[in-house]
């Protein structure tokens, strides 16, 4: 199995990682995200997908991997992260400050809504659709999309008249 592969797909880079990230895989992506600025014009958004949490092979792979992070970030748009590794599903809370691009992290059964939302132009806007089957006394609503990206992503209190349930999402009054 190739150590890295590298596909294009629209707008959209991706890059499937089966071993320790080296100098060399650091080289041929920066290479390929290069090679995609100079062919349209602007940097492609990416999809990163690894069974387990990427380590370096070498400490020149890592300081090659932060250049080639403070030469694109400002360029690149989106990465989507798939891994079913409890260590991508904090990063994106991690590198959110230090960033330009959007982080979201996506579950390997989820790889396809990972391309789809890397190539989407923008993020779609968040919907609530009303869910039945509750008392007459209860209105259960589930919020899809950008709504609870932007409410749990923010930091700010959220003050709202209802409580929220993390499985059914049901809102009481």
């Amino acid at each position: 199995m190739e150590p890295i592969i590298i596909t294009k797909d629209k707008n959209v880079l991706t890059v499937q990682i089966n071993q320790s990230v080296s100098k060399d895989m650091i080289s041929t992506l920066k290479e390929k995200i290069d090679g995609f600025i100079n062919e349209h014009g602007h940097a492609p958004n990416l999809v990163i997908s690894c069974k387990t949490a990427p380590h370096w092979a070498s400490l020149r792979a890592f300081a090659d991997h932060l250049d080639m992070v403070h030469d694109h970030h400002k360029l690149i748009k989106k990465i989507a992260l798939v891994s079913d590794s409890a260590v991508f599903s904090i990063l994106p809370k991690l590198v959110d400050y230090f960033v330009g691009a959007k982080l979201r992290h996506f579950k390997e059964d989820d790889y396809t809504k990972a391309v789809e939302w890397a190539n989407a132009p923008q993020d779609a806007a968040g919907v609530f659709n009303l869910l039945k089957g509750f008392p007459s006394d209860l209105i259960g609503m589930e919020a899809v999309g950008l709504i609870c990206w932007q409410l749990r992503q923010s930091g700010y209190p959220v003050r709202v008249p209802f409580c929220l349930q993390t499985d059914r999402r049901i809102l009481k009054q």
